[in-house]
This record gives structure tokens, C-alpha cells and sequence, in this order.
């Protein structure tokens, strides 16, 4: 089910959320996903960066609504309320 995104927070909820449910250790994205685990790190605990709050107020101006769809087959993502990080979670080997 597609899940309306309009935060960095909410953003790094889905982000975190769907990586832990596909079994995939921070380390490992990072390196999959060329960047630093710092940055990773920061995206997944939704600290809003200049681009990706830059792209959020561009999406609300336009009105443009954010969705993503997490791979069917994880448990449903549950975002945070707003105003709130979300949980950490690790991944079990």
C-alpha cells in the first residue's frame, strides 16, 4: 500500500523500516548505495538535509503528493508521528 510521505522524518521511517525488513545491514546499503553510513544514517533518522528538505518544500508549493510503495511482501511501515524520529531498529543476522 502506497504511504503518503511529507517528512524527512516519515521519509527515513520508510527507509529504515524497508531495510530492516529486507534483512540488508546499514554498512552494506551504504556501500550498495555509494555513499557515506553517515549519510545513510542521517536519511534513516529522518535529520532533514538541505536537499531533501529543499525537495519537500518544492513537493508542498506544487502541491505534489509523495508516495512510496515498499516491497509488498515486508510488514506495513508505520510512520512516526509528526514531530518524532523514528525507532531504531538492527538487523538480525
Amino acid at each position: 500500500m502506497p504511504l503518503r510521505v511529507s517528512s524527512a522524518a516519515e521519509l527515513g521511517a520508510v527507509l529504515r523500516e524497508t531495510r530492516t525488513g529486507l534483512k540488508i545491514h546499514a554498512a552494506d546499503l551504504a556501500i550498495i548505495a555509494d555513499m557515506s553510513p553517515t549519510t545513510l544514517r542521517r536519511l534513516e533518522s529522518g535529520n532533514p538535509t538541505s536537499a531533501v528538505l529543499s525537495l519537500l518544500v518544492l513537493l508542498d508549493e506544487l502541491g505534489i503528493e509523495l508516495y512510496l510503495s515498499p516491497p509488498p511482501d515486508l510488514p506495513p511501515v508505520v510512520l512516526p508521528p509528526a514531530g518524532t524520529a523514528p525507532k531504531r531498529r538492527r538487523v538480525s543476522a
